[in-house]
């Protein structure tokens, strides 16, 4: 049997589902070129349906975060690791991943090649600085590496120009930089509880396009 509260959700949903139709005229005009209105209404559904906590939070900022990822062009259902859309007490945060931020730096024209990956116990793992940076990682062959605990998280970026730059984090350090910076990071809907692998690749990536040296379009 659902709670009240679960009950109260689903019937909020319900009801946006039956209002958006009705109001498509007021709404239509701000869907960003390139979406048609009925995609767009099935866009914000589907994040309804996957976080119901949505309806809690005000109409303004619900469209403000979803009307965002649109014109980024991220898909903010977080199946596709691209964005997520939550709630922070009445207010929808738009939280880019770390597809949604290589998406974007692909379509600035000067990255070939824009990574992360996940380092485990078990694995052969060696970076060398300096001049000539480098990763070697290979991982391990174990059936049960993905139960492994994580000790390293990289990435790495390739430019057009021939250039490549690294960035190494322990697993130390994406802890420290979450509990630092991802206020609701415990909450059961977050991303870190969700799909910690995709937010610890994240924290790698953007630390590395932080330091100024990978575009964004």
């Amino acid at each position: 049997m659902p709670s009240d509260n679960g009950k109260t959700l689903t019937e909020n949903i319900k009801r946006i589902d039956q209002q958006l139709p009705v109001h498509r005229n007021r709404w239509s005009p701000l869907v960003p070129e390139g979406f048609t209105a009925d995609e767009f209404q099935a866009l914000i559904m589907n994040c309804l349906n996957q976080t119901p906590e949505l309806t809690k939070c005000t109409q303004t900022s619900l469209w403000g975060a979803l009307l965002n990822a649109v014109k980024l062009g991220l898909k903010p259902d977080g199946l596709l690791g691209e964005a997520w859309l939550l709630p922070y007490g009445r207010e929808v945060k738009l939280i880019i991943g770390y597809k949604g931020l290589i998406t974007l730096a692909y379509r600035s024209g000067e990255v070939q090649s824009f990574d992360a990956q996940i380092v485990r116990e078990g694995d052969a793992f060696d970076v060398e600085l300096g001049l000539k940076q480098s990763i070697k990682h290979k991982p391990s062959s174990a059936a049960n590496r993905h139960d492994a605990p994580i000790t390293h998280v990289y990435a790495y970026c390739m430019r057009t120009n021939g250039a490549t730059n690294i960035n190494v984090m322990t697993w130390a350090e994406i802890e420290r930089h979450r509990n630092q910076y991802s206020r609701g990071a415990n909450s059961a809907s977050s991303p870190w509880k969700t799909a910690p692998e995709q937010m610890a690749k994240k924290t790698a990536i953007r630390s590395l396009i932080n330091s100024g040296v990978i575009p964004l379009d």
